[in-house]
């Protein structure tokens, strides 16, 4: 038991002085959170400090176990932040209202360049098509993404056959991911 304490005021220091880094602008370009257990409240307060941060640039959060509402809140998040310009969210759990909220980032950032949704939830497991409708539709005005991941993500062939669309209309799109769907 007092090495799982010993353990959780290690991660937690680790925490407190990515923060601190945060707020203060003092952050490496790239950043993962490897290492860190995440959960809710504290992906809250990371977006939080997020907002108004310069620089960073590239944030990793793969595999924290993230849902769809800590994904809206990313997505507002980048509305606001125009230094992020890399955000990889490979092996999460976020769901259709993450990639709607994406697909208002996609039709308004002229800064970001990759996101990696590989592996996540998007369409409830085929059940929820619609956020991903409307990401497909924030794809088509984009201008500025040249990487996407969408692998994983249990995509049919009419979401395939939507994103062949978008990419006939998307001229800046370079590298684009769909396999194992």
């Amino acid at each position: 038991m007092a090495k799982q304490e010993e353990e959780s005021k290690r991660l937690g220091a680790r925490m407190i002085g990515m923060l601190s880094k945060l707020q203060r602008n003092s952050t490496p370009r790239d950043m993962t959170l490897s290492g860190i257990e995440l959960g809710p409240i504290r992906a809250k307060i990371l977006i939080t400090n997020l907002v108004y941060n310069t620089s960073l640039s590239c944030l990793s959060m793969n595999r924290k176990l993230i849902e769809d509402e800590v994904g809206v809140d990313l997505a507002r998040m980048l509305m606001l932040n125009k230094h992020v310009r890399k955000l990889e969210l490979e092996g999460n759990k976020l769901g259709p209202k993450t990639a709607k909220a994406f697909g208002d980032v996609l039709r308004h950032s002229k800064t970001m360049k990759f996101i990696d949704l590989d592996n996540n939830l998007l369409t409830s497991d085929g059940d929820d098509m619609t956020g991903l409708q409307y990401f497909i539709e924030g794809l088509k005005e984009n201008k500025s993404l040249l990487t996407l991941n969408m692998a994983n993500n249990r995509l049919d062939d009419q979401m395939g056959k939507c994103f062949v669309e978008a990419l006939e209309v998307n001229k800046t799109l370079i590298d684009f991911e769909f396999g194992f769907n």
